[in-house]
């Protein structure tokens, strides 16, 4: 029997979370997809970031997201971000497990969205995807990265068009890059999806030349824990309209991450995600109109915790302005190492506190 340390995030809901979603959903619904059916993919992703990055890798080429060795040609890939879904008729998410970096991020009152990086996987099936927002517009341009999306807030695409964000909108595009997937069950919005393939093709059509050029992280070449205590259970009240959970898999070194009570898994392969490295960043959410649109006070310094090897450390960030990078740090104020493989960046209010269980 497996060892399990656990890490739960006990979210709140509020009445506000159907409400606001509901809003949010009506200029999704003004253009519809033709619904096709898809054949069945029965190709499970692979077990590890090892195995799904390439055929010739050599120590000196990584992924800037994730650490994995790669070929050459894969490390110096652009950085794709791609809006997921995050509402209970929209799960469970395919591509998911594949993704390097995903940050979760309150959208609308207690609602959350994904926002997945991908620079050296290439998902054959990501999906649902749904509007962006202008935290998330910020963390794209932390990243140089191509943004995959289906429709934004009005403020979202003012921020894609007066920063040159290299966007590709399905409400613009449609098929084929993106279709509704009508074998999925799931009716829309909760059902446009792609593929990484057809994200690349439409990227090169469009000309977009953004490349990342140095990894915002460091990475350790074996498994380290960080200096901090053991922590076997915890729970965190974090200001989101559903639960996650993460529970430590002491033979494997990572994390099982959890929904609402559910293991989380990706809808390609119904296995669960496999994440090594957990970051809790804390920066406000501010709301900013009348249908409870957010947006992160994420300028300047913070504070923060980390997780990985079944370990908790303290951490800071600091962001010098809206078009630099967020840097993470330990607590000796070294840049923050990361395990290679998976990592989820939880961004939280200030008042958040660990109560150790």
């Amino acid at each position: 029997m497996k060892k399990s340390k656990i890490l739960v995030f006990v979210l709140v809901i509020l009445s506000l979370f159907l409400s606001s979603c509901k809003q949010e959903e009506v200029q999704v619904e003004e253009e519809e997809l033709i619904e096709i059916e898809l054949e069945k993919i029965e190709d499970s992703t692979a077990d590890s970031q090892e195995g799904k990055v390439g055929k010739e890798v050599d120590e000196e080429y990584r992924s800037l997201l994730s650490g994995t060795k790669v070929s050459k040609e894969l490390s110096e890939q652009a950085v794709v971000g791609v809006m997921l879904d995050n509402h209970p008729n929209a799960r469970w998410q395919a591509g998911l497990r594949e993704a390097e970096i995903v940050y979760e991020i309150r959208v609308e009152g207690d609602f959350t969205r994904y926002l997945a990086f991908y620079q050296v996987t290439e998902p054959d099936t990501i999906g649902p995807i749904r509007s962006t927002r202008t935290p998330f517009v910020t963390k794209v341009l932390e990243y140089d990265a191509i943004l995959a999306h289906y429709g934004a807030s009005p403020a979202g695409y003012d921020d894609i068009r007066s920063l040159g964000v290299s966007s590709l909108d399905g409400m613009a595009i449609g098929q084929p890059l993106y279709y509704r997937n009508g074998y999925v069950g799931k009716e829309a919005p909760h059902n446009a999806y792609s593929s990484m393939e057809e994200i690349r093709k439409y990227s090169e059509s469009y000309g977009f030349e953004n490349k990342l050029e140095d990894s915002i992280f460091e990475f350790y070449k074996e498994p380290t824990s960080p200096m901090g205590q053991d922590m076997p259970a915890f729970t965190i009240p974090i200001r989101y309209g559903n639960s996650t959970a993460y529970v430590y898999q002491e033979d494997e070194g990572i994390y099982y991450r959890y929904k609402d009570g559910s293991l989380h898994l990706d809808e390609n392969d119904g296995e669960p995600l496999e994440v090594t490295n957990i970051i809790v960043q804390y920066a406000n959410g501010i709301t900013v109109d009348s249908v409870g649109r957010v947006n992160l006070d994420d300028e300047g310094e913070g504070e923060g915790l980390f997780f990985s090897q079944g370990k908790m450390a303290k951490i800071s960030w600091k962001k010098e302005n809206r078009l630099s990078p967020t840097y993470f740090f330990d607590d000796k104020g070294q840049p923050l190492k990361l395990n290679i493989g998976q990592t989820f960046i939880q961004v939280v209010d200030e008042h958040v506190e660990i109560i150790e269980d």
